[in-house]
């Protein structure tokens, strides 16, 4: 059997605040999109993550999303990363 190679991206995205927009629920709507959140920095609205290079474009669109940018790309191999349809 062979791993086939998918591309990740690195991505940082700053969150709308204010009412209305509370973390968590932010947070949970971004990891149901597909983001593998690895740091949070609550004061400024910051969330760093990893993504499906292909799941860009509907991420950016997220009504919690007001900036994103995509930071690095890279290639890995399927069995080392679950991939989500």
């Amino acid at each position: 059997m062979s791993n086939q190679e998918i591309e990740l991206s690195d991505v940082m995205i700053v969150l709308h605040i204010g009412p209305g927009h509370d973390l968590p629920s932010q947070i949970q709507e971004l990891n149901v999109a597909g983001l593998k959140v690895v740091h949070i920095d609550a004061e400024n609205a910051v969330v760093e993550g990893t993504i499906e290079s292909r799941k860009l474009p509907a991420l950016s669109k997220l009504p919690c999303v007001k900036y994103l940018r995509d930071i690095f790309n890279y290639m890995t191999e399927t069995a080392d990363v679950k991939r989500e349809t």
